[in-house]
């Protein structure tokens, strides 16, 4: 698993536009760790992820100079600027087959002991005890996924108040002070790849020069938000993808988000939104009105999560992301 604390954001402002970390739309370097480290590591936000190695990184993957360059409308937001920002205590976590222990490889027996609940499927919150550090057997197949649970490294919880989903988000119970659970629109083969209403599309932003070419509903949040998946087009220049969360108050955007480890610009043969699956994890209303919400986004024989909040202005902020590495065999 490759586990990131790696937060990027961008503004729309007049032309400009945010940062989502999206793998189709929320790219591949977004999200669940794997890899368990002895002692907490740290590595540049481009390093590149690998079987049963466990990385940490830094906050942004792009510099702003660098997203500037590629357009100039572009703004960065101040927290992805914060390059001292510590890191969340947070780990997306994987379950065994009967939902009894969860696994999280990107934690060192300090910063594991302060976890002691796993936000799972719908926003469904149970207890969690960190009981130790499990060493990889020689039978491991280095993926992260229930059959070699066992075999696999990583810090290990049981889960004591609840039994976990597939994948959970392991968290401090401080994390949930002030947040409110809302309720997911379940996608259904129909509405899974339902492209926007026209008044759906009329919200989308503009960004700079680009021209919207796709527009996907993805779900509902909660009674008046939705999530977005768009493709804008630069003349000239490859497609370009983005998370949109459209709420009463406001329009918050990610781009930059795609099969490409969060570059901005997505090859043709990848952007193409009816081709992917972004399956809403859940969602929390915070006490400031913004809004969590975390998505699994499987592709390349990977989950990618990721855990994303609105941020005023129009910035839709990457706040920790992972990998899980399960490819068939």
């Amino acid at each position: 698993m490759f586990q990131s604390a790696c937060s990027k954001a961008t503004s729309l402002s007049s032309n400009g536009y945010g940062v989502v970390g999206w793998r189709t739309m929320l790219t591949r370097a977004t999200v669940i760790a794997v890899s368990l480290l002895p002692g907490l590591r740290t590595y540049p936000c481009d390093a590149q992820s690998t079987p049963g190695s466990l990385q940490l990184a830094p906050a942004t993957k792009d510099s702003s100079a660098m997203r500037e360059a590629k357009n100039p409308a572009t703004k960065v937001s101040p927290a992805a600027l914060d390059a001292k920002k510590k890191p969340p205590e947070m780990s997306f976590a994987y379950a065994n087959k009967d939902g009894t222990a969860l696994l999280a490889d990107t934690f060192d027996p300090i910063l594991a002991t302060h976890l002691d609940r796993a936000i799972c499927d719908d926003g469904r919150i149970i207890t969690t005890k960190f009981t130790g550090m499990q060493a990889v057997s020689k039978q491991s197949t280095n993926r992260h996924n229930a059959q070699n649970f066992d075999a696999d490294r990583g810090a290990r919880f049981a889960a004591v108040g609840g039994t976990a989903s597939r994948v959970c988000l392991l968290v401090a119970q401080d994390f949930l002070e002030g947040k409110r659970v809302l309720p997911i629109g379940r996608p259904n083969p129909s509405a899974d790849k339902r492209p926007c209403d026209s008044k759906l599309r009329e919200r989308m932003p503009a960004l700079g020069t680009t021209s919207l070419e796709q527009c996907r509903f993805i779900t509902s949040i909660g009674t008046d938000t939705q999530l977005v998946a768009a493709r804008y087009v630069i003349s000239g220049d490859d497609p370009q993808l983005a998370l949109v969360v459209l709420t009463k108050t406001g329009t918050f955007i990610d781009t930059g988000v795609g099969p490409t480890n969060g570059d901005s610009d997505v090859p043709a043969e990848d952007s193409d939104l009816n081709k992917q699956i972004i399956s809403p994890m859940f969602a929390f209303a915070r006490a400031d009105g913004s809004v969590e919400i975390a998505l699994d986004w499987p592709q390349d024989g990977s989950d990618v999560l990721s855990l994303f909040k609105t941020t005023p202005p129009d910035f839709l902020e990457e706040v920790f992301v992972g990998i899980l590495y399960n490819a068939p065999l």
